[in-house]
């Protein structure tokens, strides 16, 4: 008897140990994710668990962050720093003047978003249109305004020269007969009204072609400065209309006159009570950026004076408060109109030159100063309007959210390199970077919020979770993020030099301190306030305010600069005997108790660990579908994978079969180090197949093995 001869059906095996990181695409390759949660490419070509945050601090409400050599925020009304809620040594009263200030007074601010800039020492403020030194701790004004009330005093306008000092004009048709060396006549006989001035030298009247003009009146030129550019307005009088609603630079000054190249029509001098308003003001801007040390600023709308503006300015050369100086040199401040319609999307400086973007163009301005200074528009996609915050130069690479995908710019044409992340759409990007990587934030169609990370080494995508970050600042080779929510955040909180830094900070000033202690007293303490580090010391503890206040009677008190310990007890900022509240303790040498109760002890502000660190959270490597290259069915007969899963950590092997959309769990593997793990499949006819591990803490896979054995067309 014959029998039929069988065929073994047909059997691979693959492996796969190279992930290439999220493919968010219909067909990707065997080592690629098709959906991800909190993994990284770090351990490349192995896939693991993206390293645990750290959770610095929470804000009432995050106004806006900047990092110089240490990260500034703004809570609400308040800027803070490393150190606490920065405080101003130094105030600008209404009448514009300066006084120093004791104690320090917090920094108060608008409650509204910010934009912060950096610009040399100074942290520059909008909408408040304040500035502050980092270095000498003083918050003043980019705009002064002097206003003269009506019938107040009286305002004498008086033809001087460029250096002030002024002069007498005889106006006439008829030039005087008898003139001396210096004298000055204006031609009345043309309409002109040509100034002229006698040489004797050349016996002949010389044209005055730059007329300058004093005006004088107590306290308008003390808070201006000598070539600032200013605006005079609100004059009534028949004789001071013609210098309404011009732009002025002030090329003398004193406390009491400032002069400027004007004339008035009909008199070299003039007296009167009606008011004026001389003001130093900065355009309302939608983006802003440093660059060549000028502070660029750009508008598509509405002025404030009713006309429709679609420009970009330049403040003058270090002098980011002077937006409107014309003088013909090199510092001049510098304005252009465009030509493209639409709203600026964003702005960033770039290989040294500020850029400015629409949604489907890009504004390059070249050159040193505003004699060659050269704008270049080119028709390419630009920042996606609400994705400002996505702009991040990334190892010389500039990276940014378009309307269509993300971008790459070296400044040539901006190349798309977010195909991976498929087909959804999304918005409102935010941004940062850190040691080789592009961190992004950005908002579905569905309003859920993904936070992408592209190695621009390797050129792989990962996705980590849904956070939604408010704003990214690094510092360091830290990269740290505020959420919506206003918790402050650092990426690699294993590796976190920000916190880490700052307790070896205080652990050099305890050193100093102890070599001062042996001189000075026997109880010390360390507290930070306004960005100062002080070190008191004191003799005893005389009492405790129900609002926590700590009286005590002082000894000495130094504030700590960085390098050297400076005596502060004649300008300490508070009265003697109170201290600050001990919230404001950073730590103390020994433990400090009164009425039984300790006070200050030296664990205060210890920094553990475990506090900072993020909890153990979930995370999923999902595969793309397999089996999609064979047009006949399919049986998959087994799964090997290696993990590393420390002890502690926990993982779950499933399966999902022709796209149900219905998971089946093969296998539930606990923590043990190193190790294979050996799924037997329940053998599944199917068409095609894909995979998903996921679990909570730690892992790293090594390697996913599968053999499969190809069947026939019958369904």
């Amino acid at each position: 008897m014959q029998y039929p001869t069988l065929s073994e059906n047909q059997t691979s095996r693959t492996m796969v140990e190279e992930f290439t990181g999220y493919n968010h695409n219909l067909r990707i390759s065997e080592g690629e994710s098709y959906d991800m949660q909190n993994m990284t490419c770090d351990n490349f070509p192995v896939l693991s668990t993206r390293t645990p945050r750290s959770n610095i601090l929470t804000a009432n409400k995050i106004n806006g962050m900047l990092a110089k050599d240490v990260l500034y925020y703004v809570d609400g009304t308040s800027l803070v720093s490393n150190f606490g809620v920065v405080c101003n040594s130094k105030i600008e009263n209404e009448d514009g003047t300066i006084e120093f200030v004791s104690p320090p007074t917090p920094i108060k601010l608008e409650d509204s978003e910010k934009t912060l800039i950096s610009m040399g020492t100074n942290i520059l403020i909008f909408p408040d249109k304040k500035m502050f030194n980092t270095k000498t701790r003083e918050l003043t004004s980019m705009e002064t305004v002097f206003e003269k009330p009506n019938a107040t005093g009286t305002v004498k306008y008086l033809s001087c020269t460029q250096d002030g000092d002024s002069i007498s004009v005889t106006a006439d048709t008829k030039a005087p007969e008898i003139p001396e060396n210096g004298n000055y006549w204006r031609d009345t006989s043309t309409t002109d009204r040509v100034l002229k001035r006698w040489s004797e030298s050349s016996n002949m009247w010389i044209t005055v072609h730059t007329e300058y003009l004093k005006i004088q009146y107590e306290g308008i030129g003390k808070n201006f400065s000598l070539y600032d550019s200013v605006k005079i307005s609100g004059c009534t009088d028949y004789c001071t209309l013609v210098l309404n609603d011009k732009t002025y630079t002030i090329l003398a000054k004193g406390d009491d006159y400032i002069v400027i190249v004007a004339r008035l029509e009909n008199t070299s001098s003039h007296s009167t009570q009606a008011p004026i308003t001389v003001s130093k003001t900065i355009p309302d801007f939608d983006f802003a950026t440093e660059a060549g040390n000028r502070l660029w600023l750009c508008k598509y709308g509405m002025s404030d004076d009713g006309t429709f503006i679609n420009e970009i300015y330049a403040s003058k050369l270090g002098d980011p408060t002077n937006f409107f100086c014309f003088m013909g040199n090199s510092t001049d401040s510098y304005t252009v109109s465009l030509g493209s319609d639409g709203p600026f999307t964003g702005a960033v400086t770039y290989k040294g030159y500020p850029l400015f973007f629409k949604e489907n163009c890009i504004h390059r301005v070249y050159g040193t100063m505003p004699s060659n200074y050269q704008l270049q528009t080119t028709n390419e996609r630009g920042v996606q309007k609400g994705s400002h915050k996505s702009l991040q130069i990334v190892n010389e690479i500039l990276y940014y959210k378009s309307y269509s995908d993300i971008c790459a710019y070296d400044g040539s044409i901006p190349t798309g390199i977010s195909a991976a992340l498929g087909n959804d759409r999304y918005k409102n990007a935010v941004s940062g970077e850190c040691c080789g990587k592009y961190y992004i934030s950005m908002e579905d169609d569905n309003d859920t919020y993904h936070l992408f990370v592209y190695d621009t080494n390797r050129g792989i995508w990962t996705r980590e979770d849904n956070i939604s970050a408010f704003e990214f600042a690094r510092v360091g080779t830290d990269l740290l993020f505020f959420d919506v929510s206003g918790n402050l955040r650092c990426v690699d909180g294993e590796r976190n030099t920000w916190i880490y830094a700052k307790e070896k900070q205080y652990k050099n000033l305890k050193t100093q301190a102890d070599k001062i202690h042996v001189l000075r007293g026997n109880h010390r303490v360390f507290f930070s306030i306004g960005g100062f580090v002080y070190l008191v010391f004191f003799n005893a503890i005389t009492g405790v305010a129900e609002d926590g206040t700590v009286s005590a009677s002082l000894q000495s008190a130094f504030m700590y600069d960085g390098g050297t310990f400076q005596s502060v007890l004649t300008d300490f900022p508070w009265e003697e005997p109170n201290l600050p509240d001990f919230q404001s303790i950073l730590f103390c040498e020994e433990d400090i108790t009164y009425d039984g109760k300790t006070l200050f002890h030296e664990n205060v502000s210890a920094i553990q660990d475990d506090d900072l660190k993020e909890n153990p959270f979930s995370w999923k490597h999902e595969s793309g579908n397999i089996g999609f290259s064979y047009p006949d069915n399919k049986y998959i007969a087994r799964f090997n994978i290696r993990l590393i899963l420390p002890v502690g950590s926990a993982a779950c092997f499933s399966v999902q079969y022709d796209s149900s959309g219905e998971w089946e769990k093969l296998l539930d593997m606990q923590g043990s180090g190193t190790r294979s793990f050996t799924i037997q499949a329940i053998p599944h006819r199917c068409d095609h197949i894909r995979y998903k591990i996921e679990g909570i803490g730690k892992c790293k896979i090594l390697s996913v093995s599968k053999i499969l054995e190809q069947g026939s067309d019958v369904v």
